[in-house]
């Protein structure tokens, strides 16, 4: 009888967490269809309607906060097009299930037990005792940034365009660099802005905001604005974002300067190479916009960008990439097996050990996922070309395939390039790269079942 119900409870948790990444893809893909079916409209474009595969593509690249786009959004969509593409871009940032339920919040519903699952697994690294006050807080929270971001983000643009236009583009560029989304109605993304201080500032607070995640802002916001914690500090997982963060930009905006003061900064203001640096920092995990062209930076800043995009944002947050408390637990986990631990502590505190296998799991699908996809696109771009015959066709594929996969939105160039199938198998990764972690870590999240037995042990050599 008690084995009997030990499955039966092990089978529940198990069906639930199928069932919770079930309706996560199905909300992606379900809004990436509508998106395409909208974008797909005459009212959309400017000049000739999209095609099938170029409309799935920005949907899906606004959907899943990407920023990669074979169009200039600009010029080419029309402002009905715009607009879908910002709802698709604001959808995306919030994630489905969180408007899906805050509507549902609205309408007087009550929540589900699997809505209250997946709400739960995709905002807190803990139980949420209650969630309809956490998709309240995470709306609220998300529009009021993005009108502080807007509002200043206007006082600049009215100087170069009609006060409706200006608040028009500062909204849409607001919501963007909070969402980490990367799109941009300027011609060259940011480059026209790359020495102004006030517009790199803002443009990189709503970045860092949108990045770090709700868990973070939520907990700053109780402690530091609203004083309602009583704790002794921060949560470890707060303290780890933080702190990871802010190695990675001081870190990235150091190395940056390092191998571009003298190519593609060279000749500029100091003021445009310090601010240029930071921006670039930034902007990898994972918001996509540029200050600089991207297509003439040497190749060790491509790897540092590349190696910035794979690790990302935060959980539970408007960004992609493994994360940064994946990398954090990977680094935490590496520090203590050479000085001999079998726990990875930090911060005086010690991970638990299913969330080292998490962040392990996560961090070797990540890059199986990157050299599968790699291999396809260079094959269906490139065929089965020599080296000399693709000119640096594979630095610049694996650039595209870590920013599709991170859901960045940097490009060397070769996004309008890609062919057809390049083109769908860039779609499907920028979903992966969206949903994959979040995925992985519902599906694995807490219920493990106990060890009833054990094979014999043997070594093995490794190394």
């Amino acid at each position: 009888m008690v084995l009997r119900q030990a499955l039966k409870d092990f089978y529940a948790v198990l069906r639930r967490r199928v069932w919770a990444v079930r309706v996560i893809v199905l909300g992606f893909m379900g809004a990436i269809l509508v998106g395409t079916i909208l974008l797909m409209l005459p009212q959309s474009t400017v000049g000739e309607r999209l095609g099938l595969v170029d409309a799935l593509f920005t949907s899906t690249s606004g959907v899943c906060v990407t920023g990669l786009t074979v169009i200039n959004v600009g010029s080419e969509l029309s402002p009905f097009g715009q607009g879908v593409l910002l709802f698709l871009i604001q959808a995306g940032g919030l994630g489905i299930m969180t408007l899906s339920t805050f509507f549902t919040i609205v309408l007087g519903r009550r929540l589900s037990i699997a809505d209250r699952d997946i709400i739960s697994s995709s905002f807190s690294p803990g139980a949420v005792p209650d969630v309809r006050s956490l998709v309240k807080s995470v709306v609220l929270l998300t529009v009021c940034l993005e009108l502080v971001g807007g509002t200043l983000l206007f006082f600049r643009f009215v100087r170069d365009y009609a006060p409706s236009e200006a608040a028009y583009r500062a909204i849409f560029h607001s919501v963007s660099a909070f969402c980490n989304a990367g799109f941009s109605l300027n011609r060259g993304s940011f480059v026209g802005f790359q020495g102004e201080a006030y517009v790199n500032l803002v443009m990189i607070s709503l970045i860092i905001l949108g990045g770090i995640g709700f868990v973070v802002l939520i907990e700053l916001n109780n402690r530091l604005v609203l004083r309602r914690s009583k704790a002794a500090g921060l949560s470890l997982h707060t303290r780890l974002v933080l702190v990871t963060s802010l190695c990675l930009v001081l870190g990235g905006w150091f190395l940056f300067e390092i191998f571009e003061w003298g190519n593609s900064l060279s000749g500029k203001p100091f003021s445009h190479k310090i601010l240029a640096g930071l921006f670039q920092s930034v902007t990898p995990r994972t918001a996509g916009f540029n200050t600089v062209d991207i297509g003439a930076l040497s190749n060790p800043t491509l790897l540092l960008l590349m190696v910035l995009m794979f690790i990302g944002a935060a959980p539970a947050s408007t960004g992609g990439g493994i994360k940064v408390t994946t990398f954090g637990v990977m680094v935490g986990l590496a520090l203590s097996r050479f000085k001999g631990s079998d726990d990875v502590n930090m911060f005086s505190r010690r991970v638990r050990g299913e969330v080292v296998r998490r962040a392990l799991a996560i961090f070797t699908a990540a890059l199986l996922v990157l050299v599968l996809f790699t291999m396809l696109i260079l094959i269906a771009q490139f065929g089965f070309a020599s080296l000399s015959q693709t000119e640096g066709g594979f630095l610049r594929t694996l650039f595209e395939v870590t920013s599709a996969f991170g859901t960045v939105g940097l490009s060397t160039g070769i996004t309008p390039e890609l062919t057809t199938v390049a083109r769908i198998l860039v779609t499907i990764l920028m979903l992966i790269g969206r949903i994959g972690s979040l995925c992985i870590a519902v599906a694995i999240a807490a219920g493990e079942p106990k060890i009833r037995f054990r094979y014999a042990e043997e070594t093995l050599m490794v190394g």
